[in-house]
């Protein structure tokens, strides 16, 4: 059968299992009133032989595809990818967090399933699942659990099974959700502090109780640190408000800065280099450090700050670590802070 007379199959079978209801479900909690199919193809999907639930974009979603080699998966899958109809990872992210933890707590059996990433056009090797690496939360991560079969030994009854398997799993994922966006913002727990890590409050003297002169600022490296953190802060501050922390407490140490954007934390490294690539060269060790060295329950962005502004091989050396090795590093220049686009990847 093609791919297209596959996906109708589904949908028109589905309604005699629990997976048919997804729809409703979907419109109860989203109070919203959409008459959806379980899967609506758009002809990208059915060129690519893919296809997610109907308004998945944000969330969980239940998968099937043909593949290249005769295979077929179905199952669920996180697609953390920036596009046109999603500029703001967030939801995603914070999906990713919490299925992280069920995988952890083993609060659902995933026995029987296997697990995969695809990332810049590479496929990991499927393998059982396990708690998910969370640079795989970052922008351009496709993850899939479920399972793979070939093609030859396909039949629709068990891929709605397995979606019927897999229902309580979304509605689990999709309800925590929901309850930590219920939350108030004072009863919200920062969770690497609850592990006794990071300390997510200010450790620092208040910048009024300092002066620098130009001098100090020129010649005094220290001072130098400080005048680049306090400068940093309330830049950071004015863009994002009170989620930004100086001095943070990581184990024996001490982090510039950190930024909780709940669904993930970006860690700052000050430095006072006289060249941009000074400054990469002095604090990706500190930050790789601090984001791998203890163990985080949220993904991990890292960016080096500086003063001086980065050449051309400067972003290229930064756009090799993260698409050869991975590393979600970023440069920020105080000298762009008031350009609009001021963090550079």
């Amino acid at each position: 059968m093609t791919f297209k007379e596959y996906i109708n199959t589904i949908n028109d079978r589905s309604k005699l299992y629990d997976i048919g209801n997804l729809q409703d479900y979907r419109n109860q909690w989203k109070k919203i009133n959409n008459n959806f199919s379980l899967f609506e193809l758009s002809n990208t999907e059915e060129k690519e032989k893919w296809a997610s639930h109907k308004g998945a974009h944000k969330e969980v979603q239940f998968n099937t595809s043909f593949e290249y080699d005769d295979k077929v998966r179905y199952g669920i899958a996180l697609s953390i990818r920036l596009h046109q109809n999603l500029r703001d990872l967030t939801p995603l992210q914070k999906r990713f967090s919490v299925l992280n933890e069920i995988i952890e707590n083993q609060d659902f059996d995933f026995s029987g399933y296997k697990m995969f990433r695809w990332h810049n056009s590479n496929r990991t090797v499927e393998k059982k699942v396990e708690p998910i690496p969370h640079e795989w939360a970052l922008d351009g991560n496709f993850i899939f659990i479920g399972k793979i079969i070939n093609r030859d030994d396909l039949e629709v009854e068990d891929v709605l099974k397995v979606f019927d398997d897999l229902l309580p799993l979304y509605k689990m994922i999709e309800e925590r959700v929901r309850t930590q966006q219920d939350l108030p913002p004072e009863v919200k727990k920062n969770r690497l502090e609850e592990q006794g890590q990071l300390n997510f409050k200010d450790a620092r003297t208040p910048s009024n109780d300092f002066t620098y002169t130009q001098q100090e600022r020129t010649i005094n490296a220290v001072v130098r640190h400080r005048a680049l953190q306090e400068e940093t802060a309330q830049y950071l501050a004015n863009l994002f408000g009170d989620i930004v922390k100086t001095e943070c407490r990581l184990g024996r140490c001490y982090i510039d800065l950190v930024a909780d954007f709940d669904a993930y934390y970006e860690f700052y490294e000050i430095k006072t280099a006289s060249t941009a690539l000074g400054c990469i060269r002095q604090g990706l060790g500190q930050l790789l450090e601090y984001a791998n060295y203890y163990s985080h329950s949220k993904p991990i962005q890292l960016t080096i700050v500086g003063e001086p502004k980065p050449t051309k091989s400067d972003l290229n050396y930064l756009r090799k670590l993260k698409s050869v090795y991975n590393i979600p590093i970023k440069y920020l220049s105080t000298k762009d802070f008031n350009n609009v686009e001021i963090i550079i990847d």
